[in-house]
């Protein structure tokens, strides 16, 4: 996988977000707090299923 470690990244930022938005529901902090975090959490899936858009198939891999 070329962009590996950036995948692994963008992961990373996905978990944390989401231990982030279940800390927020649980001590009830503003709503403004969850949408800004969830927002943040989209951008992250997007830039992550960008990388692996440009990520060469193998002929392992069956296309969908």
């Amino acid at each position: 996988m070329k962009y590996r470690d950036l995948v692994n990244t963008k992961l990373q930022r996905i978990e944390n977000d989401l231990k982030v938005l279940r800390s927020i529901v649980r001590t009830q902090q503003p709503i403004k707090s969850y949408i800004e975090t969830l927002a943040r959490t989209e951008e992250h899936l997007e830039e992550l299923k960008g990388l692996v858009s440009i990520e060469p198939v193998t002929n392992n891999e069956v296309a969908d």
